[in-house]
């Protein structure tokens, strides 16, 4: 085994494009649940269900972070804190920014999504968003909850359970996430310093690790990591077997991965693995770790399918991509706040179904609207967190009073 890692490679375009789709998933499962929750509890067993899996697209965010990580931490591991403490920044001040944004959605409106939720009979959307208004819960969700521990029900560290928000008094739900990408950025790094300074030890900390998170999403991270590290060796064994073969292959692993992600297709044995009274960290549903594992069987599937993979490379599809974040953070509020609003105004005059399409259209269109401006304040906290970093690195200057040598 190498016992170094090779140097940051350029941006993976069709993970890019992959990521935009994903989004995009969460974005209509989401507005599929607050403003036509029966097309999520009756579609949701048959394949078009795909369409707007948000819950699997999840899974591949920590599967996506976990590969594009590997490459990225390369030069860095050396430097452990600084690399981490750019992370949070880049992570952390666009979560605070959307949790601010979500504070003054519910501000605005945070007396219409119930009685919306009442009239469009979406126990989804009058359930969330039970939020206190308090400067003090706007703190605390901006800040420590987005980027380190995640609400009550979403958290990895489960001692600290009692003093988290639950999820639905969330100002922005979706920001769970952002603490799982903290703590799983940790983790790589680690993996990435250890697989080049005692590569031995690489393949059982990996073992172990793996073990340790065989039912939390940080699984998803070690996975990218393993993958990105042991693709190149097995891309040549792969190649030697004949195209068609190859295909179905892919075809089958896509297949799978569908399969496992409808909700009609649960198996017993993740629900087993979920009760399991085992040493692990706290355990996701049966029903999510399968998705997981759906999530998995889709990348491995895109791998061997290049067609697919040349469409997420699309202008549209790497577009989209650049939005997946902003279009991330900012959707949950709008869809919550005005959205509901809307439809709760329009539904006397327009029916509940034409007014559910309403506040759909309108939560779309403003998340749309609001995520294509945020870019670039987006690609600031990047810089911001790449200038951090490099600063934590340079080198100390020479004490005052003492000439620097020529």
């Amino acid at each position: 085994m190498p016992t170094t890692l090779p140097s940051a490679t350029p941006r993976i375009t069709w993970l890019e494009g992959l990521r935009g789709l994903a989004s995009l998933q969460v974005l209509l499962l989401h507005l599929a649940g607050a403003f036509c929750i029966g097309l999520v509890e009756g579609a949701g067993r048959t394949p078009f269900y795909l369409l707007y899996d948000g819950e699997t697209a999840v899974h591949l965010f920590f599967l996506l972070s976990g590969a594009v990580l590997t490459p990225a931490f390369a030069g860095q591991w050396r430097r452990p804190l600084a690399t981490l403490a750019a992370r949070a920044l880049r992570l952390g001040l666009p979560a605070a920014a959307a949790t601010l944004l979500a504070f003054v959605a519910w501000h605005a409106f945070g007396t219409a999504h119930a009685p919306a939720g009442a009239r469009l009979g979406s126990w989804w959307l009058a359930q969330n968003w039970q939020a206190d208004g308090s400067l003090g819960s706007l703190l605390w969700q901006a800040g420590p909850v987005a980027l380190l521990t995640g609400f009550a029900d979403s958290t990895t560290l489960p001692f600290l359970a009692p003093w988290l928000p639950p999820g639905p008094a969330a100002y922005n739900a979706p920001l769970w996430t952002l603490s799982a990408e903290m703590q799983g950025s940790a983790l790589v790094l680690a993996l990435v310093g250890l697989r080049a300074s005692a590569p031995r030890l690489w393949a059982l900390a990996l073992l172990v690790l793996g073990v340790l998170a065989l039912r939390s999403p940080l699984l998803g991270f070690l996975l990218g990591h393993a993958g990105m590290v042991l693709l190149p060796g097995a891309a040549l064994r792969w190649a030697r077997l004949p195209g068609g073969l190859r295909a179905a292959l892919g075809l089958s692993a896509l297949l799978a991965g569908a399969l496992l992600a409808l909700p009609a297709t649960p198996w017993a044995g993740f629900s087993t693995l979920a009760a399991a009274p085992l040493p692990l960290l706290p355990a996701l549903s049966g029903e999510a770790i399968q998705r997981g594992l759906a999530a998995l069987l889709e990348i491995a599937g895109l791998l061997a399918l290049p067609a697919l993979r040349r469409w997420l490379t699309a202008p549209a599809m790497q577009a989209l991509g650049r939005l997946s974040f902003p279009l991330y953070l900012v959707h949950w509020p709008l869809l919550m706040g005005p959205g509901a609003a809307a439809a709760l105004t329009l539904a006397p005059w327009l029916g509940v179904a034409m007014a559910g399409l309403a506040g759909a259209l309108l939560a779309a269109g403003l998340s749309l609207a609001l995520a294509i401006p945020a870019l670039p304040l987006d690609a600031a906290a990047c810089r911001l967190a790449r200038r951090a970093r490099q600063a934590l690195v340079a080198p100390a200057g020479p004490p005052a009073g003492q000439r620097a040598p020529l």
